[in-house]
């Protein structure tokens, strides 16, 4: 099986961050983040991209923070495109205006809307041709939501009323109504399985979401065209 570079954002004695070692760099939030896209490359027999999450426990970092160091990593020059994956909470418009700026001041490509891999052939960073550049807004660029919103539209009719009914189970002797519902139902699922385990990036290295799902298409269609 062919595996998608997948590191953690270590520290070294320069930059604070491991040299780049593959063409193609996707960035995205976290850990849960990072394995589940690794569970997908992989799915996808990607074997030139390198994912790193740009939050971490031991590092301070944003994504702004992230873009702004990025130019002027080691291996950066040898990066052709650049993805950068994040949730729209409550609004896919101004999840990507706010990554949009944090580009800009990168000096890197920014394009002009979502999912559209953008080639600025005259724009440099560090005197050098930048890299593509195209953004992901989960759960589809459109509406409002996170990774959990896309996996729960993955299930059945039949699982999703299985859920429904635990919920409100729950509720009737002393559960509490689940700040983030798309979140809740997807753990209650990740119950069911032979397996169990909270976290949907280890589910997806186990095989556990349908990646021919229709749901999955635009994101497949993202990753591949990196």
């Amino acid at each position: 099986m062919n595996t998608a570079r997948v590191r953690e954002n270590r520290r070294d004695s320069g930059d604070g961050l491991g040299p780049i070692e593959k063409p193609k760099l996707l960035i995205v939030e976290g850990n849960d983040d990072r394995n589940f896209f690794e569970g997908l490359a992989d799915y996808l027999s990607i074997d030139d991209l390198e994912v790193e999450r740009y939050h971490h426990d031991k590092v301070t970092m944003n994504l702004k923070l992230y873009l702004s160091g990025l130019p002027t990593r080691t291996g950066f020059e040898n990066v052709r495109s650049l993805g950068i994956v994040r949730d729209a909470d409550d609004s896919a418009t101004s999840a990507f205006q706010s990554v949009q700026g944090f580009l800009r001041k990168a000096a890197l490509p920014v394009p002009p809307e979502p999912a559209r891999r953008w080639e600025a052939k005259e724009h440099k960073t560090n005197d050098r041709k930048a890299p593509a550049v195209s953004v992901f807004l989960l759960p589809d660029c459109r509406n409002p939501g996170m990774l959990e919103t896309l996996l729960y539209q993955t299930l059945s009719s039949e699982m999703d009323g299985c859920i429904s009914k635990f919920l409100e189970c729950g509720q009737d002797v002393g559960g509490r109504n689940p700040k983030n519902e798309a979140k809740a139902r997807v753990f209650a699922y990740l119950a069911t399985q032979e397996r169990p385990h909270h976290s949907v990036g280890i589910a997806a290295k186990r095989g556990v979401w349908n990646f021919d799902h229709t749901a999955f298409r635009d994101l497949v269609a993202f990753l591949r065209g990196l």
